[in-house]
């Protein structure tokens, strides 16, 4: 049996308070694995993206408890839990969140320069992983100058650049074609997976699902049920 990675225990989140309050989560439990990519889709407004938020400790949960490669996130001072995403936590958010005025290499650099790693080092090593999303004549470009596309595979790149244990990702393949996307979700499965890492996936795009290990479904704040993947793709 693999090790869980992530383990959550009666997760809730309420966002306000009295009448106005919004209960995104209702008591969410689930299990994790090392070596797994883990799919969570369900209708906009559903939790997915709290819940993503929560697993990489951006958002404290109202109650519960949330372990991270047996650490309680919980339990971590603000600073704790920033260092830990530094070191351990890869993200790729759905909006990207990049420096527009910066290059793609200098974006795709930035979890190894926190790191502090030396910089001809780090946006040399970012390069390589743009050159492994097709980006690598772009490298030098600004990312304000790149299409949507490009910026989503710049952000990809950042995200896995320092090799992290566990990978989060918001709608990864959302603004890309077919064979981009399949490509990307080929080099998830190389990069990401391994015994002792993880990759955690909030999507609506079904042709994610062949790629997936396991999938939970998530009804207003609450898991629905969790079914096995097909695992189908690069990891064949």
């Amino acid at each position: 049996m693999a090790e869980v990675a992530v383990a959550l225990r009666d997760i809730t989140r309420t966002f306000g308070s009295g009448d106005a309050a919004v209960h995104a989560l209702r008591g969410i439990d689930l299990d994790i694995y090392f070596g797994e990519l883990f799919l969570i889709m369900g209708p906009s407004g559903s939790g997915k993206t709290t819940l993503l938020s929560i697993i990489g400790g951006v958002l404290s949960p109202t109650s519960g408890t949330v372990s991270v490669m047996s650490t309680e996130l919980t339990r971590l001072s603000t600073s704790e839990k920033t260092r830990m995403r530094g070191k351990k936590i890869g993200f790729m958010f759905q909006e990207y969140h990049l420096l527009p005025h910066m290059t793609a290499a200098e974006n795709a650099a930035i979890p190894l320069l926190v790191n502090k790693e030396p910089w001809n080092n780090a946006i040399k090593h970012a390069g390589e992983y743009l050159a492994d999303v097709g980006l690598g004549a772009r490298s030098s470009n600004p990312v304000e100058k790149l299409s949507t596309g490009e910026k989503q595979r710049v952000a990809f790149a950042r995200a896995i650049v320092h090799e992290p244990q566990l990978l989060i990702c918001d709608e990864p393949t959302a603004a890309l074609d077919t064979e981009t996307g399949s490509h990307v979700m080929g080099l998830l499965r190389k990069r990401a997976l391994s015994s002792d890492r993880c990759l955690i996936v909030v999507t609506h795009d079904e042709r994610i699902v062949p790629y997936a290990d396991r999938i939970a479904y998530i009804v207003d704040g609450k898991v629905t049920k969790v079914i096995s993947g097909q695992r189908k793709g690069a990891a064949q």
